[in-house]
């Protein structure tokens, strides 16, 4: 599942360089994201691995035609399992087409609920496309990998995600 999910964002990431269309992020521009998430957490502490879905809201700010920083909030479940997100990240987005945005990133997340309970922190990479064809909104795909720092004395983990969602920019 979770290579389906990283060759469906490599996919859509490369046909993204050929979309042409109507509008992209720019300096200055307030970016609001409301996504979807399919979590794969694998680890070998309480509980072991799960599989999770997970909403996700953040916005961020362009401060420059390229750089964006931001910062999110999510929540998920699995079963009795809760998990709470808190987080700031960074990516630098890549002029590819007139509405079309790759993007490269990096985040830091901190834990509540249950999942706080096992880890301390998350940190990782993201690669994904946004691409808006109307002028104040768009869809967004991406993939990302964290680690998770164990917390008294759970191991460390790892955590892959796949997210689909829409961008309204302003």
């Amino acid at each position: 599942m979770i290579r389906k999910i990283l060759a469906a964002s490599g996919v859509l990431v490369l046909a993204g360089f050929s979309v042409a269309s109507a509008d992209q992020l720019a300096e200055g521009d307030v970016e609001v994201q409301f996504r979807v998430t399919y979590n794969d957490l694998d680890f070998d502490g309480p509980g072991g691995s799960s599989d999770s879905k997970e909403m996700f809201f953040s916005a961020g700010y362009m401060l420059t035609d390229h750089h964006e920083i931001g910062a999110g909030v999510a929540y998920g479940s699995s079963g009795s399992f809760d998990a709470l997100e808190f987080g700031v990240g960074y990516d630098y987005n890549f002029r590819t087409g007139e509405n079309l945005n790759a993007f490269v990133g990096a985040s830091v997340v901190g834990f509540g609920g249950d999942r706080g309970d096992l880890f301390d922190l998350g940190y990782g990479a993201e690669v994904g496309v946004k691409v808006y064809p109307w002028s104040h909104g768009g869809l967004l795909f991406v993939a990302t990998y964290r680690e998770l720092e164990g917390s008294g004395g759970v191991p460390d983990a790892t955590q892959v995600l796949g997210f689909a969602g829409i961008g309204l920019k302003f």
